[in-house]
Order: C-alpha cells, then structure tokens, then sequence
C-alpha cells in the first residue's frame, strides 16, 4: 500500500481518539483506498499489551470503529458525488460490532486492517472486516452504522 497517498482522515482536523490528526494521545489511523477496500495498517505497541507479549484486540474494535465510520462516509460520498472535506454535513456512528478472534497479535506486529462497505443504503452502512498481523490473519469484524447529521451528533 503506497502510503505517500492522502489518508481520508487527512481532509479534517478532529480530535478523535481513534482517527484524529489533532489528539496527542490517539492511535491517529489512517484509512486509503484500495480497489474496492479501504486500507488501515498500524503498528502495535508495547502500551498496548494485554497478555505479556500479546496485543489488546480490544483496542482492535476502536480502530475498527474508525476505520469503518471513514470507509462508510466515502462510500457515501462517493454513490452522492460529494467531496469529502471539512466540515462534513455528516458522518457515520457506530451502532454495533461483533469481533472475532482468530489468531492472538503479538507486540510490535505490523497490522493489516482490510474493510470492505457492504451496505450503504438510506441512514444505514455496514462494514465487514479482516484484521491481520504479519500476514496472519488474527481477527474478522462487522460493524452497523447509522448516518447522523452535524446537528445531530451528542458525543
């Protein structure tokens, strides 16, 4: 993945934990787009141990989260023609996730996070994913997502 192109994330300057650009503390992912997937690769780091010597899927889900939120607002902006540029009328929230473990990630892996949009069709996006580390692949994800214009958002 040529990661020298412009991120999703790159269009905005929001504080997010999981995809701000402007939040010293975040994970700051970036989604590309590739083909039909949108792209996330991230490194795990030590501070995110659970086990010794093995990564917190839970930290997984909000990358997830993220990463699935830009894929479903490209989408959406993509079947509407709209460029996707602050500030935005509105994003996608999430509404749920299920998660499945496959394969433990250790520390200090290079991980690989594929999503692909599913549903894009009212208020209502979904998003399937396939989470690797190394090359392994080490969890699968889905995600519902409902829609919320600017006025709308509460948290």
């Amino acid at each position: 993945m040529d990661m020298n192109k412009k991120a999703l994330q790159d269009n905005v300057k929001w504080n997010c934990y999981g995809c701000g650009t402007e939040n010293s503390f975040g994970l700051k992912i970036k989604s590309y787009v590739d083909q039909k997937d949108y792209i996330c690769e991230w490194e795990a780091e030590e501070k995110y141990e659970a086990h010794p010597g093995k990564y917190h899927h839970g930290v997984l889900t909000t990358i997830c989260f993220c990463h699935g939120a830009w894929a479903a607002i490209a989408e959406d902006c993509k079947k509407s023609n709209r460029d996707l540029i602050d500030p935005l009328e509105a994003f996608y929230v999430n509404e749920s996730i299920t998660y499945n473990v496959i394969n433990p990630i250790l520390v200090g892996s290079r991980i690989l996070i594929k999503a692909r949009v599913t549903l894009v069709s009212g208020n209502v996006a979904e998003v399937t994913f396939n989470i690797f580390a190394n090359s392994v692949h080490c969890a699968e994800a889905k995600t519902k997502l409902n829609k919320k214009y600017a006025a709308e958002m509460v948290f």
